[in-house]
């Protein structure tokens, strides 16, 4: 909004005013987690928290200015398991953050480059999403991230990363169709 709030709704409509997000500048993006009511939110001036949502109460379950400080997060993913967070910022850096199942975050690894991060998404291909499968939570598929400057990354949680493709123009969109391995990205 605004006023530099996120604020949560009912079903029905209904504004949750107990659950509002108020900083002093303005969000640059969220995601919401796919296993429970969790939100990753990316601001401008570079802090990243994660909120948790459980009858009608929000908590902060982390939050950190150091890692991204002073770059505007670009884009934030979890993986389709939600045992990895992949944050993108303006001044290049890509982060890998192994998280919990309250949603708290730790560093795993991180990418930098040489241009501001636009858009990331994660190559879901083959990836096994069972719940009754261990592996599949201490794995996370690899995924791709583009920049600025019009190169396309694909890169891991255990530390590799190559540069698949430059265009002549900025990244603006990545999407990830996975019944025919195929990447997508809008220019």
């Amino acid at each position: 909004t605004d006023n530099h709030q996120i604020n949560f709704y009912q079903d029905e409509g209904q504004i949750m005013v107990q659950c509002a997000i108020i900083r002093e500048c303005d969000v640059s993006c969220m995601a919401w987690q796919n296993k429970n009511k969790i939100l990753a939110t990316g601001w401008e001036d570079g802090h990243i928290a994660i909120y948790s949502l459980t009858n009608q109460k929000l908590d902060c379950v982390y939050s950190n200015d150091k890692d991204h400080s002073g770059a505007r997060l670009s884009f934030l993913m979890w993986n389709p398991t939600s045992s990895r967070l992949v944050s993108g910022d303006s001044a290049g850096m890509v982060r890998v953050w192994k998280s919990d199942s309250r949603g708290a975050l730790s560093t795993y690894k991180h990418y930098k480059c040489n241009s501001a991060t636009t858009a990331g998404v994660f190559s879901t291909a083959g990836h096994i999403q069972s719940r009754s499968d261990i592996l599949s939570h201490a794995f996370s598929p690899s995924f791709f991230y583009g920049t600025e400057d019009g190169k396309v990354f694909f890169a891991d949680d255990l530390g590799h990363m190559t540069e698949v493709q430059a265009l002549s123009s900025s990244v603006d969109c990545m999407k990830f169709y996975g019944d025919k391995s195929r990447l997508v990205i809008i220019t």
